[in-house]
């Protein structure tokens, strides 16, 4: 929402540049320099301009309403965001992120599930240790009129063998526990580092058309509009200014809005 906030302001500006433009075509036709198709195209350009400003602004209502939504509210309760689209904070280094991988909530998961594992392989081995059964009671003799203390145990035949298949499957479900952890591990270390990488690449872009492709954009219309006010450029390189300059700039926009993006993802992660 932010971004698309951004977006308007840019919208803003393309229809001022597009009005320009139209007015200096008409002072020029009016001159007789050029033909009345010029002015024709310029004053759709202009409106084409206007119809993305108002596309973005419905942009922005229905992004306000999803963001209530969130609030259980219905209607938006504020007119615009307040917030640092441009400002994409400190990220840790690669290393510290790979650790932070290790003590994330999936990992716990994983670890989780192992130690259940091996809680049941430790009862298992338990139990088929637990191989004799006590008894204890009185038995009437009828011959003699007597009675007689009776004592026993029992020892199950091939206890052990039967007990053998839970603990292989104990096992093997502690195996497959561990190598869920190392190929989790991997996976996560994967999308780290081509998130990480993305960001940073991302970041090297916003730096270069913040501080060499937009400055010397807007150089350059500026220099073609005095050229065409001058004669000495057509209507379409007048136009080609505006729109590289337009282009560059929702560019940046969008790099910024990425950016962010990356971050949010790393944190999820992380």
């Amino acid at each position: 929402t932010l971004a698309t906030q951004e977006r308007i302001k840019l919208a803003i500006e393309s229809v001022q540049l597009a009005n320009d433009i139209y007015e200096s075509v008409k002072k020029r036709a009016a001159a007789g320099a050029i033909s009345d198709a010029e002015v024709k195209r310029s004053f759709a350009a202009l409106k084409q301009a206007e119809l993305t400003h108002q596309a973005e602004l419905q942009n922005l209502d229905s992004q306000k309403v999803i963001l209530s939504l969130y609030w259980a509210e219905k209607q938006p309760q504020f007119t615009n965001l307040i917030g640092e689209l441009f400002n994409f904070g400190e990220i840790q280094n690669i290393d510290t992120l790979f650790n932070d991988v290790e003590k994330s909530s999936l990992m716990n998961v994983l670890i989780s599930q192992q130690q259940l594992a091996e809680s049941k392989s430790r009862m298992a081995q338990t139990q088929s240790n637990s191989d004799l059964n006590w008894t204890i009671g009185l038995r009437r003799i009828e011959e003699t009129n007597d009675s007689a203390l009776i004592a026993g145990f029992s020892m199950p035949l091939f206890k052990s063998k039967r007990n053998s298949g839970a603990l292989i499957e104990a096992q093997a479900v502690i195996d497959q526990s561990i190598s869920e952890q190392k190929i989790a591990l991997l996976d996560l270390y994967g999308q780290i580092y081509k998130i990480y990488a993305l960001r940073k690449l991302g970041i090297a872009r916003f730096e270069s058309l913040q501080a060499d492709i937009i400055p010397a954009l807007s150089e350059a219309l500026d220099l073609t509009r005095t050229a065409y006010q001058d004669g000495r450029y057509g209507y379409f390189e007048y136009v080609a200014a505006r729109q590289e300059l337009i282009q560059a700039k929702k560019a940046l926009i969008d790099t910024a809005e990425n950016i962010l993006i990356y971050g949010v993802e790393i944190e999820q992660i992380t």
